[in-house]
């Protein structure tokens, strides 16, 4: 395998072509798995970090790169990004605070970011390495997207640039193929639980499909055209699954597995993937309650440990104590709290008794 790098460049061709919201959803649920903004843009910058150019610098000598960004420009685009939705918010929300908010960019800043534009003449979100893309178009028949969808060339470089990003946002449209695959008449991904294929159809309305299903079974019509019909490559549970159509073109269908084991392909007699090769890492939500706070003790107790601070267990038992010692029928009612008296084996650190120093 190999480590996919979106190459992010400059770009006006494509910037803002997503509509804001577009992608409240999946960045909503992005945060609910976070406790703070600060650890969310931890893991936002770390993507960067890990999976595109954002901090590449391009030196002098590199111009006409085809990645990364000349020095200064991917922190003043952060800043100046930040600053935009600033203004909007403070607009909206405390607009007497609008006035002293910092403008989107400086003059200094418009500098630093025309020269970059200036450098960064070379078509952006390349998807490296290049031949691995280009094997993998080829052997799964996927096509380009539409020349409509395409900016009208106005040179020989912008012509060579609307490709790459006509292709990104074309990809961006569909689901991914984790943990699946690509085939010539659907694409599909998959998690222990659940099963999620996507047909594109000509262009329609909920209206001309029949989708039918069985726990074995799928087939679907349009107008009563038979476009594809298969058996299942393992049972699903039929009530909970669904589907949907995207942008009036795509049949989006989610199975819900009716054992929690990895599919080689969605239908039988299509091409396998490989199973011992999937990502099969959980994360902790989708355990059942139990084994997320058996899973979130362990973690908690080795951070406790690592900061030489005292486990779960001795907090409770430090509570516990603390609670018994001058109830009803203690014979060590009315005496002051001592832990050593209790002769306990691994007993709670005398600081949990007595943090501040007194009795």
């Amino acid at each position: 395998g190999f480590t996919t790098v979106f190459c992010l460049g400059i770009r006006s061709q494509f910037s803002f072509a997503m509509s804001d919201g577009m992608f409240d959803e999946i960045f909503l649920g992005l945060a609910q798995r976070h406790a703070s903004i600060e650890e969310l843009l931890h893991t936002i910058f770390s993507f960067f970090e890990r999976r595109t150019d954002l901090y590449h610098v391009i030196s002098k000598e590199d111009r006409g790169a085809k990645m990364g960004f000349p020095e200064g420009v991917a922190e003043k685009m952060t800043l100046a990004a930040f600053r935009k939705f600033q203004r909007k918010y403070l607009a909206r929300a405390q607009p007497d605070l609008l006035a002293r908010c910092a403008p989107v960019e400086t003059p200094a800043d418009e500098a630093v970011l025309a020269r970059g534009r200036e450098a960064m003449a070379h078509p952006p979100l390349q998807i490296s390495p290049p031949a691995a893309a280009a094997a993998s178009s080829a052997d799964t028949g996927s096509q380009p997207s539409e020349s409509s969808n395409q900016a009208p060339p106005t040179g020989g470089s912008s012509s060579s640039a609307a490709a790459p990003v006509s292709e990104t946002v074309e990809k961006a449209k569909h689901i991914s193929t984790w943990n699946g695959a690509v085939t010539d008449k659907y694409r599909w991904q998959q998690s222990l639980e659940e099963v999620t294929a996507e047909f594109v159809l000509p262009k329609c309305k909920v209206k001309d499909l029949s989708v039918k299903m069985t726990n074995e079974q799928f087939a679907v019509k349009l107008k009563d055209e038979e476009r594809f019909t298969g058996k299942f490559h393992d049972r699903v549970v039929l009530d909970d699954c669904v589907w949907t159509l995207e942008d009036s073109e795509r049949l989006v269908v989610t199975l819900a597995k009716h054992r929690h084991t990895w599919w080689a392909s969605v239908f039988e007699g299509d091409p396998e993937i490989d199973c011992t090769k999937v990502e099969s890492t959980r994360k902790v939500h989708e355990y059942d309650d139990q084994t997320q706070g058996a899973i979130r003790k362990i973690m908690f107790d080795q951070s406790q440990k690592a900061q030489g601070l005292p486990s779960s267990d001795q907090i409770r038992t430090a509570e516990l104590m603390r609670n018994a010692w001058d109830a009803e029928g203690s014979p060590f009612r009315g005496q002051p709290f001592d832990p050593g008296m209790l002769n306990l084996t691994s007993a709670p650190p005398d600081s949990m008794f007595n943090p501040s120093g007194s009795k």
